[in-house]
């Protein structure tokens, strides 16, 4: 199956791989130099790339994959810059419930805007 999409990850983790292989879903992560979307995913060690300039005109979305647990650091940075993103995913509601564009990873998913209750 040829890929339709390629949506720019910016993350050394998920190099190289692509979900293709899911029924219904047809992208691949871009983790190159190129924007290839209009939404720029970035995860845990690399939110702070979000302050280059050339994803100014790109959707930002922060992406927390490691729970608290293993790196509270991502944690404490999302708090004092949330806002630099257009929406933050994550699975700890405590972090979703602190910052206005908090959005539940799971319902992210599952195709819903916003949690319930939360809008």
């Amino acid at each position: 199956m040829e890929v339709k999409k390629k949506i720019s990850l910016i993350d050394t983790n998920f190099s190289g791989r692509n979900i293709i292989d899911i029924p219904g879903v047809n992208f691949s992560w871009y983790t190159g130099d190129a924007i290839t979307s209009n939404h720029v995913f970035f995860t845990d060690k690399h939110l702070q790339y979000v302050d280059d300039d050339i994803y100014n005109d790109s959707k930002k979305v922060a992406w927390l994959l490691e729970p608290i647990g293993i790196d509270p650091g991502i944690y404490t940075w999302i708090l004092e810059n949330y806002h630099k993103f257009d929406n933050v995913l994550t699975f700890d509601g405590d972090i979703i419930s602190q910052i206005d564009n908090g959005l539940s990873a799971i319902w992210y998913i599952l195709g819903r805007e916003r949690q319930p209750g939360k809008e």
